[in-house]
């Protein structure tokens, strides 16, 4: 039967990832959408996600007089660095003019699985002979409203370690400006390293070229991967942390326990030192 529109259509995502303030991501991913129709005249949807990590796609199929192959998981997740995966097959009904459309959001990670493990311990992002002061805390009221972030204050060059093991899944390094003014949030270095339950580790407000580590790098906890900076909305020198998953429609943050090099762990405060 006729198809409404033509038959690759290529879409590309340019898709705001929240509404809140986030410091350590960027606003972009690299994905495609596009369909194609097949030989038994169905039309399959295909994602091709340049990505280090998942992405989760929510498709929004509208629809006349085609049914919705069921078999299909809506979010789907398509895995890193994956061309041609599909997410959706459009079935027309016999002896029927058939057309479509669709929308879609998309977000990073696995929405299915991601979780976070409440009982892992992190280690300090930094070298064990060192002490900083936690400048802003959970939900802090500089720039912390809604997050659970941490900023510990420290000199631009400070080695950055793993707080947790995982895998490099997106960065940014060349950026070498700074204000206290939101304008500059777009100005920030960072790194995300992707954990084993789903969850992602931001490392943000890094130097410029101060990243020592690859996308696709597996780092242990511990691992030197950056130096500290000044870079992006900042109000002075320091390192911006903070753990997080994403779930359809929003972004959840979450408070951390860490080693505190005293035998014990537990959550950091703001205003005190470790």
């Amino acid at each position: 039967m006729p198809l409404d529109m033509s038959m690759r259509c290529l879409c590309i995502l340019l898709l705001s990832l929240q509404t809140i303030h986030i410091v350590a991501q960027r606003n972009t991913m690299k994905l495609q959408l596009y369909n194609e129709q097949a030989s038994d005249g169905s039309v399959g949807i295909y994602a091709d996600n340049s990505e280090f990590y998942p992405i989760s796609i929510q498709l929004n199929p509208e629809t006349s007089h085609m049914d919705i192959d069921p078999t299909y998981s809506n979010p789907a997740v398509v895995p890193p660095r994956t061309e041609g995966y599909q997410i959706a097959r459009l079935v027309g009904r016999a002896g029927k003019s058939w057309k479509f459309n669709y929308a879609f959001a998309s977000f990073p990670g696995d929405v299915s699985t991601a979780h976070h493990d409440d009982s892992h311990i992190y280690q300090l992002p930094y070298a064990t002979d060192q002490i900083f002061w936690i400048s802003q805390g959970y939900q802090g009221v500089l720039s912390h409203q809604g997050e659970n972030a941490l900023d510990f204050d420290m000199p631009i060059g400070t080695p950055v370690h793993a707080a947790r093991g995982g895998v490099v899944v997106d960065l940014v390094e060349h950026h070498d400006r700074s204000c206290s003014d939101e304008s500059c949030n777009q100005f920030n270095n960072f790194l995300h390293i992707l954990h084993d339950d789903g969850s992602f580790a931001a490392y943000a407000h890094l130097q410029k070229d101060g990243i020592l580590v690859d996308l696709g790098e597996v780092v242990a906890a511990g691992d030197l991967i950056a130096y500290s900076g000044n870079t992006g909305w900042t109000t002075g020198p320091h390192l911006h942390f903070v753990v997080f998953i994403t779930i359809v429609g929003r972004r959840e943050t979450f408070q951390t326990q860490f080693d505190l090099r005293n035998g014990s762990s537990g959550l950091l405060r703001e205003g005190s030192e470790y």
